[in-house]
């Protein structure tokens, strides 16, 4: 499983390897650039930087112009980093196999790879998480996850505007779907309960976990998740409290959170059942417990993520700090 990595041990292996790669995703937000200038201003030698750019052109005028402004900046990044400029992708935003295949397209043979998932979208997230089984020819060293300073939007609690679609998915092409009766949840809430409501509305499972996720340095963020997803989990667990058990577990307590879901594994392997997997808290653990499920359970892991039809441009400001994961499969991890 994944574990917290350091900075300055990227520095050093970026300056022995023959091909080192940067892949991270342009965005409106600030904290895009976060781990690539991080990167730069400890002296890290990359080979390329791989900029995934969503295309976002039904975008409103302000979110164009800011990701505009991101994408350059890592270009200016890129001339102090990189011994190339920076390669920039269009990729659908929510296409699963397209990013599999981007990323082991574009660095295959790459001896050191650091992946910053932080603008990722959620459903990219999961994509690279469950290409972990798979990827011999690509070992994702360390992924980078930049926490905002502030997430502006807390303030107004305002509602997603609808939705695009709502994705009901596998995690990898062999999952099947069968006794959903004894169906096993990981639920990961975010800041926002109607996206927690439309996914339950989905697919329900019979019980599981509750993984809120809480970091040392801003502990209202717990309380605010807690807060707005509290009539939704009150509504799940109340007829059957017992088949629901609540967990917080801190940004990087990977370990913990992966013996936590591999329980749930159990029990739904137990009953030849599905696990459920709704991703909507921090990406840090999104990716771990997405990881997890991919590489021990894929003949039955699965994922539900509604699409809004807008995002809140002020959804978040400023970069608090950036996290390294340093990576390992989470099944020689368990060994």
């Amino acid at each position: 499983m994944y574990k917290s990595g350091s900075l300055g041990d990227i520095v050093q292996q970026s300056m022995t390897a023959e091909r080192a790669v940067w892949i991270g995703a342009a965005s409106f937000e600030d904290r895009c650039t976060a781990s690539l200038s991080a990167l730069a201003s400890a002296g890290a030698v990359f080979t390329e930087a791989i900029v995934l750019d969503y295309g976002n052109s039904s975008g409103s005028a302000v979110e164009v112009d800011l990701r505009r402004k991101n994408i350059s900046k890592m270009r200016e990044l890129g001339a102090r980093l990189l011994r190339q400029e920076p390669r920039l992708f269009v990729v659908n935003a929510y296409s699963f196999q397209e990013l599999q295949d981007c990323i082991l397209a574009l660095s295959g043979d790459a001896d050191l790879v650091v992946a910053d998932i932080s603008c990722f979208t959620k459903i990219h997230t999961l994509a690279l998480a469950s290409c972990l089984p798979t990827m011999s020819r690509l070992p994702i060293h360390y992924i980078a996850y930049s926490v905002p300073e502030s997430y502006t939007h807390l303030g107004s609690r305002r509602a997603l505007p609808g939705w695009r679609d709502i994705i009901v998915a596998p995690l990898s092409d062999c999952a099947g779907l069968v006794n959903e009766t004894h169906g096993r949840g990981v639920i990961i809430p975010g800041h926002e309960a109607d996206r927690l409501i439309v996914g339950l509305a989905e697919l329900e499972p019979s019980g599981g976990i509750i993984i809120h996720a809480e970091t040392s340095r801003r502990l209202d963020l717990r309380y605010v998740s807690e807060t707005a997803n509290r009539k939704a989990l009150r509504q799940l667990t109340k007829k059957h409290p017992e088949a629901w058990k609540t967990y917080i577990v801190g940004t990087e307590e990977y370990s913990v959170l992966a013996s936590r879901v591999r329980r749930e594994i159990d029990l739904a392997r137990s009953n030849n059942a599905p696990v459920i997997l709704f991703p909507y808290g921090p990406k840090s653990h999104v990716y771990c417990a997405g990881a997890v499920l991919a590489s021990e359970y894929p003949e039955s892991s699965w994922f539900v993520y509604p699409i809004p039809l807008l995002y809140d441009l002020e959804y978040s400001s400023g970069v608090e700090r950036t996290v390294w994961l340093a990576g390992s499969t989470p099944s020689s991890d368990a060994a």
